[in-house]
This record gives structure tokens, C-alpha cells and sequence, in this order.
């Protein structure tokens, strides 16, 4: 089964998340052409001082910015690798796929929709229904 997708990865730094101290996550952002697109977090915060908007990395040599690097280094490889599988087995992928694999979750598992239960008649409570019936004044 020939497949002539790409995939693209985006590593951003998401500053309207950021802290007190100024350290902000890191997302990664999934994207198939003429599909929509998915983020997964990396689960490592960044100062915003400290990332490279050029490299998409974190700047510096401390500890912090290697085990950063080293992260979107193995996601990298790692949604690659998997992209590369659901491409034999698969003739369109969509980056919610990818990241449902790289997950553990099913690949056809659809997007989490985050609704409210409504209650069910028996169990809701109309306002009308607390108040005492009232005569009409005639």
C-alpha cells in the first residue's frame, strides 16, 4: 500500500502557560497535510529566556537544557518510527492516529470530547415543580 503522506513536527514553547517563575511547556504538534492537527505535551517545562526560537530547543548546556533536548530528540525519532508503521498498515493516517499510537491507546480511538452528563428526566429537577401551585386572582 503506497502512502505519500509527510509527516511534520513543531516543537513550540506555550507561553500563555507559563508559571510565576516564567517556565512554560513545551508541546509538540503533529501535522499531516490537509489533515487537522494534533499536540501532544513533552511533559518538560522551559524558561522562556532559555528557548531558541530558531531550533526549536532549549538553549544553554545546563542539565536541564540536555534532558529537554534529549526529550524532543526521542519524541522526534519516536513519532517518526511510528508514522513509518501506520503507514504500511493504513492508506490515510491522521496525526490524532500518530498520537493516539504514541499514547497506547487505540488508533482509532476518537478525539476526548470533555461533555458534561445531562441528567435524565426522572432525576432533574424543574424550579417550577418546588414552588406550591398558585391561584389565579379572578
Amino acid at each position: 500500500m503506497k502512502n505519500y503522506q509527510n509527516l511534520t513536527l513543531l516543537f513550540w514553547h506555550r507561553k500563555s502557560k507559563a508559571d510565576r517563575k516564567g517556565n512554560a511547556p513545551v508541546i509538540c504538534r503533529l501535522s499531516i497535510e490537509g489533515e487537522e492537527e494534533a499536540e501532544i505535551a513533552t511533559g518538560k517545562k522551559v524558561h522562556s529566556g532559555e528557548w531558541c526560537l530558531d531550533n526549536k530547543k532549549a538553549l544553554g548546556t545546563s542539565a536541564q537544557a540536555k534532558e529537554i533536548n534529549l526529550k524532543i530528540s526521542e519524541m522526534t525519532v519516536d513519532l517518526n518510527r511510528l508514522f513509518t508503521v501506520l503507514q504500511t498498515q493504513h492508506e490515510r493516517i491522521t496525526p490524532l492516529m500518530v498520537k493516539n499510537l504514541y499514547q497506547g491507546k487505540p488508533v482509532n480511538q476518537p478525539k476526548e470530547i470533555n461533555i458534561k452528563p445531562q441528567p435524565k428526566n426522572d432525576e432533574a429537577n424543574p424550579t417550577l415543580l418546588l414552588y406550591p401551585k398558585v391561584k389565579p386572582l379572578v
